[in-house]
C-alpha cells in the first residue's frame, strides 16, 4: 500500500528553484548521433506541483513500457535541442506549443541500454491543457506528485540486466550480435505501483536535490 504523502510542493516554488538554469557547457547544439531532448514539465491540478512523464508503449523501438518524460532524438529540421523537446512533446502528449512556458534547464544524462545523452529542460504546463496522446508511442501520462518524490519513502532500489558498457543495445541491432548483459542496482521511485528508473530516475533526482537546496 503506498504511504501518504504528507507534504505539498507549490508550482511558485519549483519555478524559482528552475528557472533561468542552464545545462553546463560543452554539450553540443547539434543533430549529431544519440542526442536526444527532453521536457520536464510541471503543473498544479489543486493538490499541488507534479511533473508529468509518459509510459512508453510497447510498440516502440528501445526502452518499452519504461516511465520517462516527453521527448526523443534530434530531427533535422529541428533549430536546436528546446524545438526538439518541445516537438516531441506535442506529438506524444497532443498538447499545444503555447501550453508550454520554458523555464531553463537541467544536467544532462547516459541512458543504461541505448546510450543516449539526454538533455532535459524544464517548464512549465498550463493546466488548461488537453491531452490527446500518440497512442503508438505512449500507453500512458501520468502526473506525479513531486511531494512523493521528494518523500524519502519514495525512493528504491532495483536490480536490473542491462548490455555491458560499450554494447549498448542499438549496437546490438545493428549488426545482429546479442548484447553481453550484467546485473547492476540502480536507483528508482515509487509511486502508486509505478517503478521510475535508469535515466528519468536520475534527472527526478537532480530535481528534487535543486528543490531541497533552494
Amino acid at each position: 500500500m503506498t504511504r501518504a504523502v504528507s507534504t505539498t510542493v507549490t508550482l511558485a516554488s519549483v519555478e524559482k528553484a528552475m528557472r533561468g538554469r542552464t545545462r553546463p557547457s560543452g554539450v553540443p547544439e547539434t543533430t549529431m548521433p544519440r542526442i536526444a531532448a527532453v521536457y520536464a514539465l510541471f503543473a498544479d491540478y489543486g493538490d499541488g506541483a507534479t511533473v508529468t512523464l509518459i509510459r512508453r508503449s510497447e510498440d516502440v523501438s528501445q526502452h518499452r513500457g519504461e516511465y520517462a518524460f516527453p521527448g526523443g532524438g534530434v530531427e533535422p529540421d529541428d533549430v536546436n535541442l528546446h524545438a526538439t523537446a518541445l516537438r516531441e512533446v506535442i506529438e506524444e502528449l497532443g498538447v499545444n506549443a503555447s501550453d508550454v512556458e520554458p523555464w531553463g534547464e537541467l544536467n544532462p544524462e547516459m541512458t543504461v541500454t541505448s546510450g543516449y545523452l539526454i538533455v532535459p529542460f524544464t517548464g512549465r504546463l498550463a493546466s488548461r491543457a488537453k491531452f490527446n496522446p500518440e497512442r503508438r508511442e505512449v500507453a500512458e501520462v501520468v502526473h506525479v506528485p513531486l511531494a512523493a518524490l521528494v518523500d524519502p519513502a519514495g525512493g528504491r532500489t532495483i536490480s536490473r540486466l542491462v548490455p555491458a558498457i560499450g554494447t549498448a543495445e542499438q549496437d546490438m541491432a545493428r549488426d545482429g550480435r546479442r548484447a553481453a548483459l550484467e546485473l547492476k542496482t540502480y536507483g528508482a521511485y515509487a509511486y502508486n505501483g509505478r517503478i521510475i528508473w535508469g535515466a528519468t530516475a536520475r534527472i527526478l533526482a537532480q530535481m528534487v536535490s535543486i528543490m531541497k537546496a533552494a
